[in-house]
């Protein structure tokens, strides 16, 4: 199975900012109610946090693929068939020699193509045969990609500007979006979701959403 979202606990001292020894019976006691409040919320946010993953690993099975191909693992033809990826042929083999990482025998290969730009292909490590992946390139920016080795599913993310036009201040919309792997190609599950939007300079909190 593929690696999966660490869990995390919310900690807070916020109860705690005068030890109530220091303080009068109100102050005191309003000291503890705070306390109270924050083991609350932290209980709260550790059960959040721990549903997370459990939820994310159920969307994952959902789109479960056939069993991980371990077995010999086939390159592509760059002369012919795959002439198109030939330009990438480097990338393209190391990541292919590595086995199968998605969807049971594809290999999502990835590298950088600049700030913020990331360059995604597939390829069938069983027939070798290669595919574009539909989210790839500088309209993507800080492009973030989750997959298992036994799921057809994808989750993605990343930042896209709301002002195309040059003019006034340029703002960013964090999206998300899900897809299927069909064996040729990413089919979306719906349209991009608007999680947030970011000034440039916060731009990195577009990663993963």
């Amino acid at each position: 199975m593929g690696a999966r979202i660490p869990s995390f606990d919310f900690v807070s001292e916020i109860g705690v900012i005068v030890p109530p020894n220091r303080l009068g019976d109100r102050e005191a006691v309003l000291t503890k109610h705070l306390q109270l409040s924050v083991c609350v919320l932290a209980a709260i946010c550790r059960a959040s946090a721990s549903a997370a993953p459990a939820n994310r690993d159920a969307l994952f099975t959902k789109y479960a693929s056939a069993p991980v191909y371990h077995g010999p693992v086939q390159l592509p033809r760059f002369k012919d068939r795959d002439r198109d990826f030939a330009d990438y042929r480097t990338r393209i083999r190391d990541g292919m020699r590595q086995g199968a990482n998605f969807a049971g025998h594809y290999a999502l290969i990835g590298w950088g193509c600049g700030t913020g730009c990331q360059v995604y292909v597939v390829g069938d490590v069983i027939t070798g045969q290669m595919f574009d992946f539909l989210l790839s390139g500088e309209e993507f920016i800080n492009l973030r990609i989750q997959a298992w080795p036994d799921s057809r599913l994808i989750l993605a993310s990343w930042a896209a500007e709301t002002n195309t036009s040059g003019a006034g201040s340029r703002g960013y919309n964090c999206l998300s979006q899900r897809l299927q792997w069909n064996g040729i190609k990413a089919v979306p599950l719906g349209k991009p979701t608007v999680v947030r939007t970011v000034k440039f300079d916060d731009i990195d909190k577009c990663d993963g959403n």
